[in-house]
């Protein structure tokens, strides 16, 4: 069985967790639009890119290029979260999180799966800014937590996860936003409201 190389792997990053992920039925149908998700200015085009444009959180990303074609969404957002956790290390910062889903309907003909993680995912600030995931765990985190290392995803399966970030305390990021490492595609943010 051969797969994607690294360098797109991370492209279609996702969420899972490491103890359960959500079951195929019920996390293909958080996969769907909204009914109340209004559509964007510019919405993808067809190898998957989007203009610059924000979306509501809950409306579905479309990838699709060299026959991989999956969606991305960011369904909800928490600050402050893990109230018990221990604090972050850096002083005057938080806990965030964001609940993000990745589905896999095609893969391209020389490959049968795809790898995903957390690493493309990021909270976007106001003053332009950047939050990371965190690179630590805790119970306290929401769960189910979106795997921090590589995860196969086959066809027709669904990931969904929480990503627990370290946040400026009291100050709210503007976007989630997923940047891939294949070149040519756009990078997608999510506001939060």
């Amino acid at each position: 069985m051969r797969h994607i190389m690294p360098t797109i792997l991370l492209a279609l990053a996702g969420c899972s967790t490491g103890r359960a992920a959500a079951p195929a039925a019920s996390a293909a149908a958080a996969a769907a639009p909204s009914a109340t998700a209004s559509s964007p200015a510019s919405s993808p085009s067809p190898s998957g890119q989007a203009d610059a444009a924000v979306f509501k959180l809950g409306t579905v990303q479309p990838f699709n290029r060299d026959g991989t074609k999956a969606r991305r969404n960011v369904l909800a957002y928490r600050q402050p979260t893990a109230a018990s956790a221990p604090r972050p290390g850096s002083p005057g910062t938080e806990w965030a999180s964001a609940d993000v889903l990745v589905c896999l309907d095609a893969i391209g003909p020389d490959d049968d799966y795809i790898y995903v993680n957390r690493s493309p995912w990021s909270l976007v600030y106001a003053d332009g800014t950047v939050a990371a995931p965190s690179s630590v765990t805790y119970q306290q985190f929401d769960a189910p937590e979106y795997p921090i290392t590589d995860r196969t995803l086959k066809v027709g399966r669904c990931i969904r996860g929480w990503i627990t970030f370290t946040a400026p305390a009291g100050q709210r990021a503007t976007m989630v936003e997923y940047q891939s490492v294949i070149k040519r595609e756009a990078v997608f943010d999510w506001a939060i409201v």
